[in-house]
């Protein structure tokens, strides 16, 4: 039997469609990325990002896999602009919201067709001031992990 393991891509993209979905839809963001974008001028923007795998043999297979894949969600908000009118409580109370909306969406996705668990990982999330473009953002940094098996 050949091995056919699963590709971390896949999940990326679901993920991808699945924040996008929830979140562009009630403007909480103006981006959904599925992969780490060099350069943009929206924010709020989220960048769904691989972050790395932990394949672990299933049972007493050759070829099939246990395969914990890590994702870092990415959210960048623009710093306060007091001539767009855009304060520092606001740029706080964005971050606090997608923060909560994360949380929401991997709470109503834990077992989906496409992975078996969704959960966060271990690490604290971390908010970081960030430059991208040229224009300073705060950035916070959720780790993720979607675990799949190979069938």
């Amino acid at each position: 039997m050949a091995a056919d393991a699963k590709n971390r891509e896949t999940v990326r993209d679901a993920l991808t469609a699945l924040f996008s979905a929830a979140f562009t839809a009630g403007t909480v963001v103006q981006a959904v990325y599925g992969y780490k974008k060099g350069t943009f001028t929206e924010s709020p923007v989220l960048l769904v990002t691989s972050a790395g795998s932990d394949r672990k043999r299933r049972g007493l297979s050759d070829t099939k896999y246990r395969n914990p894949f890590y994702f870092d969600l990415m959210t960048f908000v623009a710093e306060a602009d007091a001539a767009a009118g855009w304060t520092e409580q606001e740029v706080e109370d964005r971050l606090d919201l997608i923060d909560k909306m994360i949380a929401d969406v991997i709470a109503d996705n834990r077992n989906t067709a496409n992975w078996h668990s969704l959960d966060f990982d271990d690490t604290p999330t971390q908010i970081l001031p960030a430059v991208v473009g040229g224009n300073p953002y705060q950035l916070e940094i959720t780790r993720i992990v979607a675990e799949v098996f190979d069938v």
